[in-house]
């Protein structure tokens, strides 16, 4: 029977102070299937369409949207007058609080121990990550719904009153704390659309409550949604893009003094029924195998940093000197990996024998199953992040079990802008993603433990 020891000079969840804590949102993950090796499954078509066209639907605002940013909503001032610059702090921890994992008196590796935490379930069906939520509680008493956690919208919205909706339902006349606003809010989603009106409600997420938080009631959606475990979304992106045109939860707990920090860190698993988190105001170390790597955001609508490179193996192209950055779009809510066109085609182009996967129609690829393990990595800032080959490999093509597809899905559309890209869970299943307001907005990528030999490129 293995012994384990462990240990410790210090670990905590990263605070500056002992009045408050991080605190720490379960999130389970629902799959349409369970997780075979990648090189072992049948690419699933029908998602990946469905999902391909969703984006679209999805991100088709994103223009109107940066154009037109409701700058009275963006709290980085207050946010820098009140809180610490997080990168520094975060450093300090790593450097200051070493812990050693001794099996049989063996030292195997650095990482930092979980201290008790609510367990996490997810059910897993067949082979692909789709959907990472967690409870949240909507008025006084609180009624308890599920929500998809996304970093790629900022309204939150739960059903109320829907004929076609089969999950919970919201009920206003149970809670004393609603108040109907009545504003029509509708929007589209990776994987639909929905609409309803505007309410105000205490909120509540782990142990943080915001009262006469905004968030849309429901009352039609549209069919993408019934197969979805998640009752309704919660937005995380800034609140400047807003729909319902308030403060997001996330925001509204910082300018509330609700959390510590100015941050919510995100360790989505692979294939795994628990383990899944979002650290609400707090970095957790556990997840992570050494400190963030820093990359400012372009500007506070999306969580959007730049794409500066691609690496395939050896193979490398630069974006670094084009008159307009690629705007790089960290979105939780979305599961594959979504490229313009040429960017797309230039990253096929560095993997020996890749082709255009004319039976899947425009923007899939294949490649030969034999080079499953190639290593695809995307430039942020200075570094180079690799994708797990697992997760780029989405199975065996239906006409050859030879050719496998890739999980960087091309975007051809004319009306899609050619400097956007989505970076979805593909992506960061293995980097624990740290979601920072301070100094002006950037995103962490740490070594997620999910995969502990993946490293950034400098």
């Amino acid at each position: 029977m293995f012994r384990l020891l462990a240990v410790l000079t210090l670990f905590i969840f990263l605070q500056v102070s002992c009045a408050k804590t991080g605190h720490i949102l379960p999130i389970s993950r629902r799959s349409f299937s369970a997780y075979p090796a990648s090189s072992g499954r049948d690419f699933d078509f029908e998602f990946s369409h469905n999902e391909l066209d969703a984006v679209l639907k999805k991100y088709s605002p994103a223009r109107r949207r940066i154009s037109q940013l409701n700058i009275a909503n963006d709290i980085s001032e207050f946010v820098n007058q009140r809180y610490p610059d997080v990168n520094v702090l975060i450093d300090q921890m790593f450097e200051s609080a070493p812990v050693d994992v001794v099996v049989d008196g063996v030292i195997q590796a650095e990482a930092a121990l979980l201290p008790p935490m609510m367990p996490l379930v997810d059910n897993i069906e067949d082979g692909l990550d789709l959907i990472y939520y967690g409870d949240c509680g909507i008025g006084t008493p609180p009624q308890t719904f599920t929500v998809d956690i996304d970093t790629g919208s900022s309204d939150l919205w739960i059903p109320s009153n829907c004929a076609q909706c089969e999950s919970k339902q919201y009920d206003p006349s149970k809670s004393s704390t609603y108040r109907n606003q009545g504003s029509p809010f509708q929007v589209f989603y990776g994987t639909g659309w929905v609409h309803g009106k505007t309410a105000t409600d205490r909120v509540a997420v782990s142990s943080i409550s915001v009262d006469n938080q905004t968030f849309a009631t429901i009352n039609h959606q549209s069919s993408d949604f019934i197969e979805y475990p998640n009752d309704g979304i919660l937005g995380f992106a800034f609140s400047t893009i807003a729909q319902c045109e308030q403060h997001t939860f996330m925001e509204n707990a910082i300018l509330e003094g609700k959390v510590d920090l100015p941050i919510f860190s995100v360790h989505l698993e692979r294939g795994r029924r628990d383990g899944s988190e979002v650290c609400l105001g707090c970095f957790d170390p556990s997840k992570a195998v050494s400190p963030p790597s820093w990359v400012p955001v372009l500007q506070r609508a999306y969580w959007s940093i730049p794409l500066n490179g691609i690496r395939v193996q050896n193979s490398e192209a630069s974006f670094v000197d084009r008159s307009e950055p690629i705007s790089a779009a960290i979105d939780t809510g979305t599961t594959l990996i979504y490229l313009p066109g040429h960017v797309a085609n230039q990253l096929y182009s560095m993997i020996p024998g890749a082709e255009p996967a004319e039976e899947y129609g425009p923007g899939f690829y294949t490649f030969p199953c034999s080079s499953s393990g190639i290593s695809v990595a995307f430039t942020f800032g200075q570094n180079s992040f690799p994708v797990h080959p697992n997760d780029f490999n989405q199975g065996m093509s239906a006409s050859n079990p030879n050719r496998c597809v890739g999980g960087v899905i091309a975007i051809l559309d004319d009306s899609w802008p050619p400097t956007l890209a989505i970076i979805g869970d593909e992506f960061l299943k293995s980097w624990y993603s740290t979601f920072d307001y301070s100094s002006g907005g950037k995103i962490g990528f740490s070594p997620s433990v999910n995969n502990r030999l993946i490293r950034s490129v400098k």
